[in-house]
């Protein structure tokens, strides 16, 4: 009999792919390639933008020098012999006449901090007996009035900023008004009495304790300085037009003479003072004896100023001795001496383009630039460049020429006038 063969029974084999490790390891490497392949696209699209733009907006620059100037001023030292703390009784760069007090003189720090303690309560003393007896008509519009205040406190934080401490105490006290203003209008009543009887108290006491007080006098009229910084004899003011490259160089190079210890400060006479400096030839070439120019003086509170061409002198390798002339004043011009300066030559103001995107497009010169997603061609009218930018402006009744705001296209492959960008 045949032998009738046992069939086998099929083993099913159930395997857990939940708690596989093998399936686990397939699941992260899948989930990193989707990742990855995310963030290549992502990268691809950013990459991939057919043009960057530039906005153009309005732009100031200028055909300018960096020197380094020295000031030149007829001055003379305020002698006073006797020994002590000196306190200014007029700010720097004001103009006294002969006989005024500019300075009072006492024997130790504490009459000195007294005395100035005591000025400052004057003064106090003498604004708010201004305001409770002034008869004012003070608007009654809160969101003029709030409007005041907020632009009073923007106007002392530029001052403080800018170093100008002589307009300080004016805008602190415009700030206190704004505010004052706005008390009367809302009905707040306002009493000043207790605060001046306490000025005044404190006043009698300063007063009381305070020692006998020397005064200095100016011996001249002009500006005083309370500080002497020891350049005062470094140039011949007399000569100061004469002056020539070595000269101008040697002053630049120069270091202050020991101040004297009786001298209590000094007085610039005259109106005018001179800035000695050395131009590149070039440079100097563009300047006219009597013309105007401005000074910008970067790393001080002075910021532009006004002067005069007053002398163009030798030229010596390659550089020109120049002499400007100013008859402004002010506490931090009073200061300068040797200082970093740009002299502004000519003033350009159009729209700032970049150089690299200029294109010359049938004989015009201009920039691509894109509104929407199409690509449009405005010629420019450029009055200034430098190695980076160009300064265009547009002509008198032109039409064609970049404005304002237009979108300059700085990179971009194939570009031309009509073209879409998708």
């Amino acid at each position: 009999m045949p032998k009738t063969r046992r069939k086998t029974k099929s083993k099913i084999v159930k395997i857990n792919f939940i708690n596989s490790s093998v399936f686990k390891l397939a699941g992260i490497a899948a989930a990193v390639l989707v990742l990855v392949i995310y963030a290549g696209a992502q990268f691809y699209r950013i990459k991939s933008v057919p043009v960057k733009t530039t906005t153009a907006l309005n732009k100031v620059v200028y055909k300018s020098a960096e020197v380094d100037i020295f000031v030149i001023r007829d001055e003379k030292y305020i002698v006073y012999d006797a020994v002590g703390t000196l306190v200014p009784l007029v700010e720097d760069g004001t103009r006294v006449t002969g006989g005024d007090s500019v300075a009072a003189v006492f024997s130790n720090t504490a009459d000195a901090e007294s005395f100035v303690e005591e000025m400052e309560i004057k003064n106090e003393i003498t604004y708010y007996e201004a305001l409770s007896k002034a008869d004012v008509n003070f608007q009654s519009d809160l969101t003029q009035l709030n409007s005041n205040i907020k632009q009073s406190l923007l106007k002392y934080i530029i001052v403080a900023e800018s170093g100008n401490l002589s307009s300080l105490k004016a805008q602190t006290d415009s700030v206190r008004e704004t505010i004052t203003a706005r008390q009367r209008a809302t009905g707040e009543s306002v009493d000043y009495s207790q605060k001046l009887g306490e000025l005044k108290a404190r006043l009698s006491a300063l007063s009381s304790a305070r020692h006998d007080t020397k005064f200095v006098s100016a011996p001249s009229p002009g500006y005083y300085v309370s500080n002497a910084d020891g350049y005062e004899n470094a140039a011949p003011y007399d000569k100061a037009l004469e002056l020539n490259c070595s000269d101008i160089e040697q002053l630049l190079t120069s270091k202050p003479e020991n101040v004297p210890a009786n001298v209590r400060g000094k007085l610039i006479r005259g109106y005018d003072f001179y800035i000695a400096t050395l131009i590149k030839a070039e440079l100097a070439a563009e300047l006219k004896v009597g013309s105007t120019v401005s000074i910008n003086f970067p790393n001080s509170s002075v910021g532009e100023i006004k002067v005069q061409v007053a002398k163009i002198n030798e030229t010596k390798d390659g550089m020109t001795a120049v002499i400007f002339a100013s008859r402004q004043m002010s506490e931090e011009l009073s200061q300068l001496r040797i200082e970093k300066a740009e002299i502004r030559l000519e003033k350009h103001e159009g729209y700032s383009v970049p150089n690299s995107a200029i294109r010359i497009v049938e004989g015009e010169k201009g920039v691509f630039i894109l509104r929407g997603n199409l690509v449009t061609f405005r010629k420019i009218n450029i009055v200034y460049s430098d190695d980076d930018i160009s300064i265009s402006t547009v002509p008198e009744n032109s039409e064609g020429y970049l404005r304002l705001y237009d979108e300059i296209i700085v990179e971009g492959k194939n570009l031309y006038a009509g073209k879409i960008i998708s």
